[in-house]
Order: C-alpha cells, then structure tokens, then sequence
C-alpha cells in the first residue's frame, strides 16, 4: 500500500505493486490487475487476469477473459481486447499472437491496429526507421527464415538460418547448415556461410569495413577460419 507524507495509509492492500511508468502504476490484488495514476487515482479496476508490468508508449497491454488487448493511461479500451496474445509496444509497434492447435504464431500491429505483419509467422525479426516505421522484416514458419516484403504483403527472399541477428547497418548475421555468414538486408551475400561463430563473422565485418571491402569468397572466408 501507499503512504502519504505524513505516513498515514492513503490507498487499499495490494498484491503488488509494480515500478511508475509514464505516470501509471500497475497494481495486483487478489489475482486481478489494474491501473492507477501517479495520484494514486484508480485510472483502470481491478479486473484484469493478466497485463504488462508497465504502460509503454501510451498503452498497456491487458488480459480480460482469455483475450487481450491495450488500454490506455486513461483507462480507455483502445485496442479491442481480441487476441490470444498481445505484448507491449516497442517503437511504434507490438507483437500479437494466435494460438492454433497447441502452436503460437505472431504479428505485429502498430497503435492504430492496423495489421503490418500478419498473425501466421512462428518468429518475427524486425527493425524500424527514424521515424518508428518498419523498415526490415524477416519471420518464420520454423526454421526457414525470409525476408518479408512490407508493400507486397509477401515472401521476397529466403535461406534456412538456425539463428539470425541483426546488425545496426541493417545487414543480418545468421547460422546456416554449413557455418556462419552475413547477408545485406535484401540477401545479397556479405559473408559466405562457411565461419566457425558468430564472433568470428563480426570480426570479419570490422576488418572489411576498414579495408572498403564489399563481399567475401568462400576462399577467403576459409581463410579467415584459420587465422581466428
């Protein structure tokens, strides 16, 4: 509970009480979750099974009957409480999720729920540009990864990665079925997949960097495996 200057008790028991976030406390008691102002005034009731821990971007992300969707620091139903899943925004956007058959797939939606990436992908890989738009996108269905064409609501580009990180240039370092490489962001090889790790590719790319060096050989890439 809350206590004021004085320490006098100012608010009723709570469960928990999670960390001030863009002036909103999400509050526990009893197994439900709600929200309340900086004012300790009640902005959301008690009656959410489930949410964030915190207010992101303006909205929380609630969970009311098995379904979820965002509030907002006013307490208002912004986005229709409808998903299986919901997560809180990053940069303009936050993944939603459906539940088919025991498997989760995954979206993305923006603030006004507009779908950006459909609600079919097992994983989703994303950056955005200065101005919160999304600007690259990879997903999969299971271990193929491809890169998704926003515009063309489509598949442009494929290879089958285990693991894929981007880098801030926007190029993308994976595992293929031979080693470790780097493509640019339309898949357009850097690196061979023929690298031992991931570090080993990172150190590579610091060193073409500095030599102006657009693109490997697999030649080449061998080589950089016996000098590291």
């Amino acid at each position: 509970f809350f206590i004021n200057k004085k320490g006098q008790k100012c608010t009723e028991d709570y469960t928990k009480v999670f960390a001030l976030k863009e002036g909103c406390h999400v509050v526990k008691k009893d197994g439900n979750l709600g929200m309340i102002d900086s004012t300790l005034q009640t902005i959301l009731p008690l009656e959410y099974q489930n949410s964030g821990v915190e207010v992101s971007e303006g909205l929380l992300n609630v969970m009311k009957d098995g379904k979820w969707g965002f509030v907002d620091t006013k307490g208002h139903r912004v986005i229709p409480i409808s998903y299986d899943l919901a997560f809180g925004f990053n940069k303009g956007h936050a993944f939603v999720g459906s539940i088919e058959k025991g498997d989760t797939i995954y979206g993305m939606i923006n603030h006004s729920n507009s779908v950006e990436v459909p609600i079919k992908w097992k994983n989703i890989q994303y950056k955005v540009n200065e101005n919160k738009q999304l600007d690259g996108v990879w997903v999969t269905k299971d271990s193929l990864y491809a890169r998704y064409d926003l515009k063309n609501k489509d598949i442009k580009y494929a290879f089958t990665f285990k693991n894929l990180f981007f880098r801030e240039d926007g190029s993308l370092i994976a595992q293929g079925n031979d080693g470790w490489g780097c493509v640019d962001f339309y898949g357009n090889m850097i690196v061979p997949f023929k690298l031992y790790n991931r570090d080993t590719v990172s150190r590579v790319l610091d060193i073409m960097k500095t030599n102006g060096k657009k693109n490997l050989t697999d030649g080449e890439a061998y080589r950089y495996n016996l000098i590291y």
